[in-house]
C-alpha cells in the first residue's frame, strides 16, 4: 500500500460540565508506504481537538483510511470503538445502553 493517509473520526466526544462534540475528522498529515505482510501503528491524536477543553468523559471514534494499491486508490473504516473514564480503555462496537 503506498500514500496511506489516516485519519481518525471522532464521532461522539462527551466532556466534563456537559459539553459535547460530534463529527469532528482528524488527519495528522502523515503519509505511510506499508510493504506486504508488515503493519503500522496509528494513536489517534484526539488531543488536537480536544486539548485544553475539558477531561473526556466518554468518546466514540473510528478510523477512516485512504491509500493506492496496484494503482488504484481505495478506502475503508474501522469499526467504533468506544472509551470512557471509568474502564478507561478502548471498547470495539456499538455501545449499547
Amino acid at each position: 500500500m503506498t500514500d496511506m493517509q489516516i485519519k481518525c473520526v471522532l464521532l461522539r466526544v462527551e466532556l466534563e460540565y456537559n459539553m459535547t462534540l460530534v463529527g469532528i475528522p482528524i488527519n495528522d498529515g502523515t503519509v505511510a508506504n506499508i510493504q506486504p505482510g508488515k503493519t503500522a501503528e496509528y494513536s489517534c491524536p484526539i488531543h488536537k481537538a480536544i486539548d485544553d477543553i475539558g477531561q473526556i468523559v466518554q468518546t466514540t471514534i473510528k478510523i477512516e483510511s485512504t491509500f493506492k494499491t496496484l494503482g488504484y486508490e481505495r478506502t475503508t473504516s474501522s469499526e467504533e470503538f468506544n472509551w470512557n473514564m471509568i474502564s478507561r480503555q478502548w471498547t470495539k462496537g456499538e455501545i449499547i445502553n
